[in-house]
């Protein structure tokens, strides 16, 4: 068995035991995690009635904007300029974009924060990053999407080596999750579970949702 294979059976098992919604190789600004699970997505879509094509623009420059925003302190585009690394032209376009459309307000003074139509909450991410054997790779990747992801496990065929006392310090110094899977028997049994770690980049992370908006627009379906 391949790993797209090991990926699609297991994809089979999340979505026949999720409530959740499951996207596969998400392309985001800290990698293309195998699998991103979007939590609590249904209830974040009912509680903040924001209209996806709006979701769908925090991406990229505009998410790193964003994310240095607050509801009620405001900065002046010179600090966001700064912070977030782009030209001062780039930033005042990425504001005037998210205040047309209510997710930044800019005042009289210059300031800029938070819009009227910030979403109270956003779904929380969760990543699976798959792998036939490799275990350190398995684990180095995983580590990047502590960014964007609140969770993040990595899953593997089931083999005795992973339960060694040196490969279980490895993956509990980082927080990181390990598990196994077996596509026979479509049986998945947690080594270690996945502490909360991230995210511990916002703009990542808003990158992130903005981008599984996007591929929802594009296929017509709902998150």
């Amino acid at each position: 068995m391949n790993e797209a294979e090991f990926a699609a059976h297991f994809e089979d098992y999340l979505q026949a035991k999720s409530d959740s919604v499951l996207f596969s190789e998400v392309l985001t600004s800290s990698g293309m995690p195998d699998i991103v699970l979007v939590a609590a997505a249904r209830d974040c879509v009912e509680r903040t009635p924001l209209p996806p094509e709006v979701a769908a623009m925090l991406t990229n420059g505009r998410a790193a904007v964003a994310a240095a925003l607050s509801p009620r302190r405001g900065h002046r585009l010179d600090y966001l300029a700064r912070v977030t690394g782009r030209e001062s032209e780039y930033v005042r376009r990425a504001v005037t974009e998210l205040s047309g459309v209510g997710l930044a307000a800019r005042d009289d003074s210059g300031l800029v924060r938070l819009g009227p139509r910030w979403p109270e909450q956003l779904p929380e991410l969760e990543v699976f990053e798959l792998k036939l054997a490799d275990w350190k790779k398995a684990l180095a990747q995983s580590l990047r999407y502590r960014r964007l992801a609140r969770r993040v496990t990595v899953v593997m065929p089931p083999g005795p080596d992973l339960h060694a006392k040196r490969i279980t310090d490895f993956y509990a110094r980082y927080g990181v999750g390990l598990a196994q899977f077996n596509p026979e028997s479509s049986h998945f049994t947690y080594i270690m579970r996945p502490r909360v770690i991230g995210p511990t980049s916002r703009a990542d992370y808003l990158d992130a949702v903005g981008r599984i908006v996007e591929r929802t627009l594009a296929q017509g379906a709902t998150v």
